[in-house]
């Protein structure tokens, strides 16, 4: 009977010891994990590929997983974000709004081109792009000028 009560305490002990270390061992795990999503410091020795990051966690948590609902609630919080986010959502946001600004002055100037010589191409991937290219030189001046201050930005 003695015999039994030493296995059974071995195995008792020998299963507390290893939960304990595998908690110890998953907790440091978790922190190493948070700390390499969060990239709160910039001498962690993680390299940033998204400065927002930190402020999506803090943030936008709660938000739908969706980038337009991310960058909504950015904006929302904008003067709270960090300055490396800051410049990042700015710039991405000039970016928006000079392809919007292209996109219209394209269609204000070359929608005449784009019917004559694009007849039948599917809108997307560019292919409208490399239809127009392909006829460069039989564009309209307005379309042809368009297209040339636009891949000068």
């Amino acid at each position: 009977m003695n015999k039994f009560i030493f296995h059974f305490l071995f195995i008792f002990l020998f299963a507390f010891i290893f939960t304990f270390l595998f908690t110890l061992i998953n907790i440091n795990f978790s922190q190493l994990a948070l700390a390499q999503v969060q990239n709160q410091t910039p001498d962690s020795g993680v390299v940033k590929k998204n400065p927002c990051k930190g402020d999506i966690i803090k943030f936008c948590k709660n938000t739908e997983k969706r980038r337009g609902e991310i960058i909504k609630c950015l904006k929302k919080h904008e003067s709270e974000l960090s300055e490396e986010c800051r410049d990042r959502e700015t710039k991405f946001f000039e970016k928006r709004e000079r392809i919007k600004e292209a996109k219209e002055s394209l269609r204000k100037n070359c929608t005449a081109d784009v019917k004559k010589f694009c007849k039948g191409v599917k809108a997307g991937r560019g292919e409208i792009k490399k239809c127009l290219n392909i006829h460069e030189n039989e564009l309209s001046e307005m379309c042809r000028d368009t297209i040339n201050e636009i891949q000068k930005k």
